[in-house]
């Protein structure tokens, strides 16, 4: 009887191990892209969309939030949780923001067990409808 206690406790100890330890050794940081247009008009409504890459979402190891910043300010944060994980290991969050001067954005995005990979950076550039009408005109010279 001693020797099949002996078994089972460490089939159960290698089980254990298994499930939360494989998962997290074969997964990797949470990492993040911006898709978002070079330039905007003043006034122009643009969508920014952040492309998060995480090997390994499971209850026990995801991406934990992803965070936008424009300008230094952060507009918006996406939370998960062991109960509300992300939609899958590959997956896209969109905002929308009114561009009404250059716009400076950073998106990162951190795995609840290895941090962040990066943090991605763009800038739109906003030109006001004069500034581009100027440049549209023919020089006199």
């Amino acid at each position: 009887m001693g020797n099949t206690r002996a078994v089972l406790l460490c089939l159960c100890a290698a089980l254990m191990l298994a499930v939360f330890f494989v998962p997290a050794a074969a997964a990797n940081e949470s990492a993040v892209e911006i898709e978002a247009p070079e330039e905007a008009a003043v006034g122009e409504q643009v969508t920014i969309t952040l492309d998060v890459v995480h090997e390994g979402n499971n209850f026990i190891h995801h991406t934990e939030w992803v965070e936008l910043q424009i300008n230094g300010e952060t507009v918006k944060r996406w939370e998960y949780s062991m109960f509300g994980k992300p939609p899958g290991e590959n997956f896209s969050v969109s905002f929308s923001y009114t561009a009404e001067k250059d716009l400076q954005l950073q998106a990162e995005a951190s795995c609840n067990l290895h941090g962040s990979r990066n943090v991605a950076e763009q800038t739109i550039t906003v030109e006001s409808a004069a500034s581009s009408e100027q440049s549209a005109e023919p020089s006199g010279e």
